[in-house]
């Protein structure tokens, strides 16, 4: 009687041992597919190591060809590499569905973006901005409780915050949590993703 009820509590024990384990696959599965939620706008991913990752999404006209633009992209990324002597640009991917295609670029860096681009794009420390001459008036709003400060007071705090300044109407996604923005730029439920109107730029956003 007494061998049978030790192992009963052992086999029990076992099972709540596995269910325990399936439990947190399921939460580790879930956690990750929130995490690789399809983009489906276009959006700039400023990445720790200082790189960025171009989801570009755009309506694809059926008379256009695929191959066509994967080819000039191609050429166009090639001839920038080549006349850097570094593989600064890389396209990770391109897709076509449901009249969209889809094309995601890596940069090694801002000055990469900005020569393929031909657009302004800042990401870098206060600190590092106002030795630049980039705009420390700019009044911004915080995204905890709403109050108003400028880069200015942000610095005189911690001017190792990080700044991001985006001068096209993109959403932008952060890989810290996002504390202050400049006028007409939103932020998404979990602070790292933000959307910037096209008539509100250069854009300015504050994160850790």
């Amino acid at each position: 009687m007494g061998k049978s009820m030790t192992k009963n509590k052992a086999i029990r024990k076992k099972l709540e041992g596995v269910f325990v384990m399936i439990c947190l696959l399921i939460l580790c599965v879930s956690g990750c597919a929130f995490s690789e939620a399809k983009i489906e706008r276009t959006t700039i991913e400023l990445k720790k190591d200082g790189s960025i990752v171009q989801t570009i999404v755009e309506d694809f006209p059926a008379e256009y060809s695929l191959d066509e633009l994967m080819d000039k992209n191609r050429l166009e990324v090639e001839q920038y590499n080549n006349s850097t002597n570094n593989e600064a640009i890389t396209i990770k991917e391109t897709t076509l569905e449901n009249g969209k295609v889809t094309l995601i670029m890596k940069y090694n860096g801002v000055d990469a973006y900005q020569d393929l681009n031909n657009v302004q794009l800042f990401s870098a420390t206060l600190k590092i901005a106002s030795a630049l001459g980039y705009d420390m008036d700019v009044k911004l709003t915080s995204a905890e409780d709403g109050r108003l400060v400028t880069c200015k007071d942000l610095a005189l705090q911690d001017e190792e915050l990080h700044l991001a300044v985006v001068s096209e109407a993109t959403d932008v996604k952060t890989y810290k949590e996002i504390l202050y923005v400049s006028e007409a730029v939103s932020l998404s439920d979990n602070k790292k993703l933000s959307t910037i109107e096209a008539d509100k730029t250069p854009a300015y956003i504050v994160f850790k």
